[in-house]
């Protein structure tokens, strides 16, 4: 899969030195980074490098770029989501076209004469957008197929959720898999986190456990340099103001297992959220370790071992 390369740079008064992201899989992180260092006049600009696409958010002061920043934020989303987590394949005659070779007009007659078949269905409209794991069949023999893939992996401490990398070892790198530079990465962890990461080439799967909407419960055990109080517990549960998203955070459920140990809970996945909330508290975390996401449960895998899971 090839995913396209976004770089992103933050020019201020003081300095000249470029921060830049050169994969989609890792520039939302980046674009925090700028975000929180550019409430002194500072100019975010980003560039697609690919389509040479290119905006330029002059920056006052962070309540009046909020607006200006979301808005770059979600349009590079929107590019990133369709390059990383397809998922659709084009209309039924357009697919049959180019498997089979036949014209596109020759298609819809074939269908007329009902010798097209999707997962053994009569199929009937040329316009039908089909599953990219559909199996389809013409006079009963079957379409090359994709077949979709769910990986389950506790990565450890030191290697990064990315497809590609230049400096750190990736998640990728350490699958083993004749198919694994197709999988893209569900949830990611910073490079010192360990545990539960899922990987997948089934763009709707994803999807659904990636949107805010589904509230897929997260799971996490944190280790903090201080003792966990009364009053983080009860912040976390409040939920926390972050000024530079200009959000606060949903209801977060903190359980001590000690003074400094906690099981934490999110239903949301912000940039750096745990260390960030109890940061709020001066409070440092020492360590952060995702044991479950929704119904899929990390056991049994040692730091670095994978295996496949059903959806």
């Amino acid at each position: 899969m090839v995913i396209p390369n976004i770089q992103v740079s933050l020019s201020t008064v003081n300095s000249s030195t470029p921060l830049q992201a050169k994969r989609a899989d890792t520039s939302h992180v980046i674009l925090s980074r700028a975000e929180a260092r550019s409430d002194r006049g500072d100019v975010v600009e980003i560039q697609h490098t690919s389509t040479s696409t290119f905006w330029k958010v002059p920056h006052g002061n962070v309540t009046r770029c909020t607006s200006a920043w979301a808005a770059v934020v979600a349009a590079i989303s929107r590019f990133c989501c369709r390059s990383m987590y397809p998922c659709r394949v084009p209309r039924l005659d357009k697919h049959l076209s180019k498997q089979t070779g036949v014209p596109r007009k020759a298609v819809r007659l074939m269908l007329a004469q009902a010798r097209v078949t999707i997962d053994g269905v009569l199929a009937r409209d040329a316009a039908e957008v089909i599953n990219p794991f559909s199996r389809i069949a013409v006079d009963g023999v079957g379409l090359p197929t994709n077949t979709p893939h769910y990986i389950m992996l506790n990565k450890p401490s030191g290697v990064v959720c990315a497809t590609r990398d230049a400096r750190h070892r990736t998640v990728i790198d350490i699958l083993d898999l004749p198919f694994q530079h197709t999988l893209h990465i569900v949830g990611r962890l910073d490079i010192q986190s360990t545990g539960l990461v899922l990987l997948t080439n089934d763009g709707q799967w994803s999807r659904r456990l990636s949107l805010p909407q589904s509230k897929f419960a997260k799971h996490y055990r944190v280790t903090t340099e201080q003792a966990i109080t009364s009053e983080q517990i009860a912040g976390f549960e409040a939920g926390i103001f972050f000024a530079y998203e200009g959000l606060t955070t949903r209801p977060a459920r903190l359980h001590l297992i000690n003074s400094h140990e906690a099981n934490v809970t999110l239903t949301e996945g912000r940039y750096h959220q745990i260390r960030r909330m109890f940061g709020r508290y001066g409070n440092r975390v020492l360590s952060i370790h995702r044991y479950a996401t929704g119904p899929y449960v990390l056991s049994n895998l040692r730091p670095g071992q994978y295996r496949e899971i059903s959806p």
